[in-house]
């Protein structure tokens, strides 16, 4: 049955992030024999940290296992996510933590699991910022979530213009910001993609909430992105109906928007294909390289 669900999505190639991860789910080589289609990686950057936190013996040694297992998620995966829109927001201090604020929060950290007191999910800001500096240093994809989310975020500290100067900042590092998701804020995406050449977006994890009203999603989200920084994303987990049904439902969003430019002049036909191509696949093998 997943072979078949998969197979009737056509989707030729997955990128999947890790940090989403659980004891039921397939792994993601398993995920790849299972579907026949070959998966890439995404590492979540608090996964990381967290993975390393509980054996670390200072800050230093945790620095330092930091750097190797970044190196690592570079050299194996497509890119990084960072999810500090739930664990804290997007108007996060866009300056680059200091060492000494790093070894300072660390060494608190520390105290803090040594005591029994830490719950194993990294929530400091400086910690996360740190992280988020570490990924641009390797000039790789940086996804960030942006927007909807579980009751643990505060929607309004979600809007992606609240790390305008962060994005000001990385625009000549060598890393393009991704922008995933984004309802109910795919305007200021899309103005963000419009107006830094590194930031790409997509609406993917808003369809299977909007269902049939998604069509004015992605429409929105075409109004001012140039064709070349959107992306198509399912954000499917777990179940491969959820693959299947976000694939539907982009489909027939993009087919009747780009069908209504063509009906009305505004577009040619090849044009339009070619505009198709790059929002269902093309973008994204280039901005990940695949």
């Amino acid at each position: 049955m997943n072979k078949r669900l998969f197979a009737a999505t056509g989707i030729q190639g997955l990128l999947i992030e890790t940090g989403a991860s659980h004891p039921a789910m397939l792994t993601v080589p398993e995920l790849e024999a299972v579907s026949e289609i070959p998966c890439e990686t995404v590492a979540r950057l608090e996964v990381i940290a967290e993975s390393l936190i509980p054996t670390a013996t200072s800050a230093p040694d945790l620095i330092q296992r930091l750097a190797a297992a970044m190196d690592e998620a570079a050299l194996k995966g497509r890119g990084f996510k960072s999810i500090i829109a739930y664990r804290y927001g997007l108007d996060f201090d866009p300056e680059r933590p200091t060492p000494d604020e790093v070894s300072a929060c660390i060494d608190a950290l520390l105290v803090e699991r040594d005591a029994g007191a830490w719950n194993g999910r990294l929530a400091d800001p400086v910690l996360m910022r740190y992280l988020i500096w570490e990924a641009i240093d390797r000039a790789r994809p940086l996804q960030f979530h942006v927007g909807y989310g579980d009751s643990d975020i505060n929607l309004y500290r979600c809007d992606p213009t609240r790390m305008t100067e962060f994005i000001r900042r990385t625009r000549t590092s060598g890393s393009s910001i991704m922008l995933l998701h984004c309802y109910p804020f795919q305007r200021e995406a899309a103005f963000l993609a419009q107006v830094y050449p590194h930031v790409y977006l997509d609406t993917g994890a808003a369809m299977a909430f909007t269902g049939f009203a998604s069509d004015s999603l992605i429409r929105e989200s075409l109004e001012l992105a140039p064709f070349g920084k959107i992306l198509f994303s399912s954000d499917a987990y777990g179940l491969p109906e959820l693959y299947l049904c976000n694939v539907a439902l982009w489909r027939r969003a993009i087919g009747r928007i780009f069908a209504e430019w063509v009906s009305e002049g505004v577009l040619g036909e090849k044009d339009a294909e070619r505009y198709i191509i790059a929002l269902a696949h093309g973008n994204a093998e280039r901005v990940y390289s695949l």
